[in-house]
């Protein structure tokens, strides 16, 4: 049997005992490669909070190095943070490993210009942040986080809308994409005892970019129109508060059922039994709750922003052009009138999105690059 390759990766997000969820969409990538290639993890993160430097292992092949301080100024964490990599760099055994995968490129590769030629092996970058989009949040691409493609002639992005973002933040000649999608656990995932109601279901981390009010407002509508459904809500974040507000200002409380954070598990449940999902959204670079509630066979409703409509289509839902509450009245009632094929759906997204298939298509990122280093 050929000896497995071994690849270092160094992340800037990753569960931990600070967030036990934290990018689990970045582990469970992680884990479907692990089939193929032997991984080792490495979480270097700044966080802010009371001093305190955390270093532990999660397991044989994880370990985290976490630095708190009390700052809210981006550029001490740029520089701790770059720091801290250079620190664990040094001190890296060399030949190691046959490449090294670094996960989110900011904060923690602000700086990495001043040292990346200490490291003797290929290097890949796997991006999911929306923030590229949006500049991150100021008015300009700011030249120091542009600067980190200059490196990075390899980059992993979960769709191609998010390799275009990057582009546009910082347009570098010579940088090689390659799409790998979020992967999915069908173990939880799944189609098996698969109840169906007639019901709505929507799940989601509540702050922006996402927009639960248009499907309030789009159902108000719908109610107004003498149309009967019920959609349960699950989920937390800062717009918690304000959604339960908004359901009892449209007098939704018999249609209209909020459940709180839920388990994977449970949210798998949910996605069995519902008719549809349904996700709006002002932007996503991909939406794994939506590959999610694929692989588990049910038909989604989402914003066709994005990732998005890169995975759903006809067959297996309906995109919304407009995030108007009309558009989605008119789509949540197209649902409800609609019938698809719950088998079909969740054959297509088991087949891209499965850990088996999204680790082989990560293996064979992984072996382009070795071949044209």
């Amino acid at each position: 049997m050929d000896k497995k390759k071994k690849i270092l990766h160094i992340c800037n997000w990753y569960p931990n005992r600070f967030d036990l969820i934290e990018a689990h969409f970045i582990k469970d990538q992680i884990d479907a490669l692990h089939q193929y290639v032997a991984s080792d993890v490495m979480l270097i993160q700044v966080r802010e909070g009371s001093y305190s430097m955390t270093s532990y292992q999660i397991s044989e092949r994880e370990s985290v190095w976490i630095l708190q301080f009390p700052t809210r100024y981006w550029i001490v964490k740029e520089i701790t943070s770059a720091l801290l990599l250079l620190l664990f760099l040094i001190k890296l055994p060399s030949k190691k490993y046959e490449l090294i995968n670094f996960h989110i490129a900011y904060p923690l590769l602000t700086y990495y210009h001043w040292f990346a030629s200490i490291v003797k092996v290929p290097v890949v970058l796997s991006e999911h942040w929306s923030a590229y989009r949006f500049n991150f949040g100021v008015g300009k691409p700011l030249t120091r986080i542009k600067r980190i493609f200059h490196t990075q002639p390899n980059l992993i992005t979960v769709s191609q809308s998010l390799a275009q973002d990057i582009r546009n933040f910082s347009p570098q000649k010579g940088v090689r994409f390659f799409i790998l999608p979020n992967a999915v656990n069908t173990q939880i995932f799944n189609r098996e005892e698969c109840v169906r109601s007639n019901d709505f279901f929507m799940l989601g981390c509540w702050q922006y970019p996402k927009q639960p009010w248009v499907i309030l407002d789009a159902l108000e509508i719908m109610k107004e129109n003498g149309h009967n459904f019920k959609l349960r809500i699950g989920g937390y974040g800062p717009y918690e508060e304000k959604l339960l507000e908004k359901i009892d200002q449209l007098k939704l409380e018999s249609e209209v059922t909020y459940i709180g954070k839920q388990s994977f598990e449970q949210a798998a449940i949910e996605m069995k039994k519902t008719k549809f999902f349904i996700h709006a959204s002002s932007y996503e670079t991909f939406s794994l709750v939506c590959a999610e509630a694929l692989t588990c066979g049910t038909p989604v409703v989402a914003s066709g922003v994005g990732g998005i409509p890169e995975f759903v289509h006809d067959k297996n839902g309906i995109l919304v052009a407009e995030n108007s509450a009309s558009d989605w009245a008119d789509s949540l009632v197209k649902a409800l009138q609609s019938n698809f094929n719950y088998s079909d759906i969740a054959r297509e997204a088991q087949e891209k999105f499965s850990w088996n298939s999204v680790g082989k298509q990560y293996e064979s990122i992984i072996n382009q690059v070795l071949k044209t280093r």
